[in-house]
C-alpha cells in the first residue's frame, strides 16, 4: 500500500497544483455546499474539525466561516511534530494562528 500510495499522492497534489485557479474554486465552491446537507443543526454543541489548505487541497473557510456566524464550533486541526498524530485547537475567524510544522 505503501509503495502505490507515495507516488499516487504525489501526482493527485501535482495535479492539484496545476489545475486552472477557476477549476479549483469551482471545485471549492460545489464541495462547499455539500456539508449544508449533512451537517446538524449548529445549535446541537458539536464541534466540527478541519484542515488549513495546503498544496491545493479543497479550501473548507468559506464553509467554517458560514458554519461560525451560525453558531457551531470550529477546530483547526494542527500538525504538532510530523509522522505524529493530529491536535485540535479551537478556532474562531480573525483569531490569532501560529505557523504549524
Amino acid at each position: 500500500m505503501r509503495a502505490w500510495r507515495k507516488p499516487r499522492r504525489a501526482l493527485l497534489t501535482e495535479q492539484r497544483i496545476t489545475a486552472p485557479r477557476e477549476k479549483r474554486q469551482n471545485g471549492n465552491e460545489a464541495i462547499t455546499g455539500l456539508p449544508e446537507q449533512v451537517i446538524l443543526s449548529p445549535t446541537d454543541q458539536r464541534t466540527l474539525g478541519f484542515y488549513w489548505p495546503f498544496k491545493g487541497e479543497y479550501d473548507p473557510r468559506a464553509l467554517v466561516r458560514t458554519l461560525n456566524r451560525q453558531g457551531m464550533r470550529l477546530a483547526l486541526l494542527v500538525v504538532v511534530e510530523k509522522a505524529r498524530p493530529l491536535i485540535s485547537k479551537a478556532w474562531l475567524p480573525n483569531g490569532r494562528m501560529e505557523p504549524g510544522v
